[in-house]
């Protein structure tokens, strides 16, 4: 019995000074206390010596300043914090005043911040004073300027590591089931499948020239030549040309402008010579949206001659008056208006039938 207890007396004083000594400083070393102190000194004086005086009399009034007009905008002045003093005396028909004030101050300060944080061991952790005054510029709030202690930037948690996930068909497909294959091997053989190094094969990614060819072509030369066909009828397949050829399209382009532009105009003078006027607008303004400085000019002189030559009436061509009765109406006519409607004339004796007609009782 008694060497029983000496083996576990042994056994227990040994751990028990482990857990003395050691569990405190791994206890302690879960947690981090940090502390950054922050001094600040300051020192304000001030001094006033003021003086102030009037003086009153016949006809006379004078007076100068005071004994705080003067008082200093630093240091924290305090006008109560000094001496005043004043008088006045009179005499006759004269008074007058002194006023003064005599002050000096001195202020000290010594203030000591330390600010601690506690946080868990190998977990990062700030304290951070400052003011932040935001405003609103358009419906966006930003913060106006930047603080002037430094910035302490914390670093983003890491992302958990996730497997990829599987889109179910392909070489996806062929992994899960080789996975799900050697998943139950080794689950048979009770893990000895791992031990012996037995891991299912990898299949690579399928590159770009091991995609298989569309189901609607025959053979892999018409698929080849349907890729360089869209290939060409893309941008980026093909050739940029060069400044000089750039520059012959555009004069190509310019050409064809100016071809049509004479062709618009050509039709415009044959149809102002055919009398068809607002056809001959049409196209002289046809015309001088693609045409040079010279035919534009032309255009413009055409359009205003015809502008000042061009009678009222329909379509550009003049109206003919003519003379009619109209014995639905019951009154004579004189040619159609601009709108094609009859007008009926009015007889010189007409209005004062009409007066004479409508004074009669």
């Amino acid at each position: 019995m008694r060497e029983s207890w000496s083996r576990w007396r042994a056994v227990v004083w040994p751990a028990l000074l482990f857990a003395v000594i050691l569990v405190p400083r791994m206890a302690a070393g879960q947690q981090s206390t940090i502390a950054t102190p922050y001094h600040s000194v300051g020192d304000r004086f001030f001094e006033n010596i003021g003086i102030g005086w009037g003086l009153r009399s016949k006809g006379i009034a004078l007076q100068f300043g005071g004994p705080t007009l003067a008082a200093p905008q630093f240091g924290g002045f305090q006008p109560g914090a000094g001496a005043n003093l004043g008088f006045g005396f009179g005499r006759g028909g004269t008074a007058g005043f002194v006023n003064a004030n005599f002050s000096q101050g001195s202020q000290r300060s010594l203030v000591t911040q330390t600010p601690v944080i506690t946080v868990t061991d190998g977990v990062p952790g700030y304290v951070a004073v400052g003011t932040v005054r935001p405003f609103v510029v358009s419906y966006v709030p930003v913060v106006g300027g930047f603080p002037t202690i430094p910035a302490v930037f914390l670093p983003e948690p890491p992302m958990p590591v996730m497997p990829p996930a599987s889109s179910g068909v392909g070489a996806d497909a062929v992994r899960d089931a080789l996975r799900r294959a050697g998943e139950r091997i080794d689950a048979e053989s009770g893990g000895r499948g791992a031990a012996r190094g037995l891991t299912p094969p990898v299949v690579p990614e399928p590159g770009p020239e091991q995609l298989p060819p569309p189901a609607d072509s025959a053979r892999p030369a018409e698929s080849l030549l349907r890729r360089l066909a869209a290939a060409g009828e893309s941008s980026a397949g093909r050739v940029a040309p060069s400044v000089a050829e750039a520059k012959r399209l555009r004069a190509a382009e310019e050409s064809a402008l100016q071809a049509e532009a004479q062709i618009a105009y050509e039709r415009g003078l044959a149809a102002q010579e055919a009398g068809n006027l607002g056809a001959a607008k049409v196209y002289f303004r046809m015309a001088a949206r693609h045409a040079g400085e010279e035919l534009r000019r032309q255009i413009r002189q055409r359009l205003e001659t015809l502008d000042a030559s061009t009678p009222s009436g329909i379509d550009g061509k003049a109206v003919r008056p003519s003379r009619g009765f109209d014995a639905r109406a019951g009154h004579p006519y004189y040619g159609p208006d601009s709108r094609g409607a009859r007008r009926p004339r009015e007889s010189p004796g007409t209005e004062g039938r009409a007066a004479r007609s409508n004074a009669r009782p």
